[in-house]
């Protein structure tokens, strides 16, 4: 990612937290809900941007650290959990130069790897901080490869996967076990309505409090709890192959 699409990204991450603050819960909780499932108490959020997920993780008492390139991101991540009275070590830091001592039970990519050059060398890197039995957990992986647009590119989309494309690179940076659904039914047709009229952003200031306290319960009670058949993004859980 250039100079230029790490701006874009921030801003459109600036942008998503201030005007979707309803969705921004709700896809924290559905990620949440993922690492109970899995049974993860301890998780490392790479390329964890404004700290919207880590932050919710550690209100919810998991154990949690960010890391992210972005220096300006890392600083309002750490203001952010400031003001929700957590503690959270953030680290401004490539995921291949970061080291601890305790392992992880997921490394968690939320909107991460379709910015990334060499995504399948983050795969494969993020195994050496898996605990044994440890799960990689990728979520808001843009679906459909026809639906790559204009937008994609301004905030630094590289790619947009199909479960099949996704599955084979998971495989072969030697993950088994893995589990894929659609998230995001609604958004589909908001990305359907970019790509349709050639428009450059969803119309988030548009919403008016009505239409997100909807929006708010259709993903607490609906999105959050049923799985779809289809949906503008993709969620994948794998282990690590055993040899």
């Amino acid at each position: 990612m250039n100079e230029e699409q790490q701006y874009e990204t921030e801003i459109a991450e600036m942008r998503l937290d201030e005007e979707t603050p309803f969705y921004n819960e709700q896809r924290a909780e559905s990620i949440y809900k993922i690492m109970k499932e899995q049974n993860a108490r301890r998780v490392l959020d790479v390329g964890c941007g404004l700290g919207k997920v880590t932050t919710y993780l550690a209100q919810k008492g998991m154990d949690v650290i960010g890391i992210d390139v972005s220096e300006r991101l890392i600083q309002l991540a750490k203001e952010k959990a400031k003001k929700n009275h957590v503690a959270i070590h953030f680290e401004v830091v490539e995921l291949d130069k970061f080291d601890v001592n305790e392992k992880f039970d997921a490394v968690l990519f939320a909107g991460v790897l379709e910015h990334i050059e060499e995504e399948e060398k983050m795969m494969r890197d993020a195994q050496r901080l898996l605990k044994d039995n440890g799960k990689i957990v990728i979520t808001d992986i843009p679906a459909f490869k026809f639906l790559y647009m204009d937008r994609d590119r301004r905030v630094g989309h590289l790619r947009r996967y199909t479960k099949n494309s996704m599955r084979k690179k998971l495989e072969a940076q030697g993950y088994e076990n893995i589990d894929m659904r659609y998230y995001n039914f609604l958004m589909l047709f908001g990305t359907l309505y970019l790509l349709v009229f050639k428009k450059q952003e969803y119309p988030y200031a548009a919403l008016n409090p009505v239409v997100n306290k909807c929006l708010y319960w259709w993903y607490k009670y609906v999105e959050n709890n049923f799985v779809f058949p289809v949906g503008d993004r993709i969620i994948a859980v794998a282990t690590v192959k055993k040899e």
